[in-house]
């Protein structure tokens, strides 16, 4: 999405007045006749909506405690880790739950053709959900993959892909930003596919961030050079005990210089409230 000199100047006034500003920024952007391309972010391991953050499989979160200080010939013991733990959830509860927020994006994508979804996990679970749905998607985790035209979502696994049973395969373990040394030199590479896909949908679509932190140093880095003061992205943030409205206005204002607009939710699933105005 992108929004001209108009649009873009009524974001602006609106994220000025509060929460209610930001939300009116939202609907803003579902009614805005200048949306052009929107891409959704995922990070959200077994994709609960009360445990998305806790137990998200993306490099840095609770995976590193186990595989940090696995080295060498240990490479697959950790790469098994983070397969078991990245299924390790009741398959009916979560694929069945319509509070989840992996069933919100499935319901999102399921009305809106061409969506694209950049994701730091690992996991499947999306594509097992959208499968599950006779949704037709795209999966592109490594240089030889390539998108379908006719499919409905494209998914773009940055940090590799690894399917269910499948921990053992050379090409789905070869795409993994596993290590240490595999994400510095990931991130120093601008011309790799998995850092160009970001930077252009950063600057050019409107991006819903869902289930993301942004405490990773290189993607606020990203965001920094993919700044286009024309159009925002949104992240969706979940409100701490204990925080006062001071907190939450600085935090706001942090999160706006990387071009985020925060949506604040008591819980995940007001998510879906969210995204069904779209």
């Amino acid at each position: 999405m992108v929004f001209d000199d108009d649009g873009g100047g009524v974001i602006m006034g609106l994220i000025r007045h509060g929460n209610e500003g930001i939300e009116l920024a939202f609907e803003t952007l579902a009614v805005t006749d200048h949306i052009r391309d929107l891409t959704v972010l995922v990070v959200l391991g077994i994709l609960d909506a009360a445990e998305a953050v806790e137990h998200r499989t993306d490099i840095g979160d609770a995976v590193e405690v186990e595989a940090v200080t696995l080295l060498g010939g240990l490479f697959l013991r950790a790469v098994d880790v983070v397969h078991s733990h990245g299924y390790s959830y009741d398959k009916e509860e979560t694929f069945d739950n319509e509070q989840s927020t992996l069933y919100h994006c499935y319901q999102y994508l399921s009305k809106h053709r061409q969506t694209s979804v950049i994701t730091y996990n690992y996991d499947t679970n999306l594509e097992y959900l959208l499968k599950k749905k006779d949704i037709r998607y795209t999966v592109v985790y490594d240089e030889s993959s390539f998108v379908d035209k006719e499919a409905q979502v494209d998914i773009y696994h940055v940090h590799g892909l690894l399917p269910y049973g499948k921990s053992k395969e050379k090409r789905y373990t070869d795409s993994l930003v596993f290590t240490e040394s595999d994400y510095y030199y990931l991130y120093n590479n601008p011309y790799s596919w998995n850092i160009a896909k970001q930077l252009h949908d950063f600057k050019f679509n409107a991006c819903l961030f869902i289930g993301i932190s942004l405490t990773d140093p290189d993607r606020k880095r990203i965001l920094e050079l993919a700044r286009n003061y024309l159009k925002f992205n949104f992240i969706f943030l979940k409100k701490e005990n204990g925080y006062s409205t001071s907190v939450y206005r600085n935090l706001t204002t942090y999160f706006f210089t990387f071009d985020l607009i925060v949506i604040w939710v008591d819980d995940y699933s007001e998510i879906g409230v969210y995204l069904s105005k779209l």
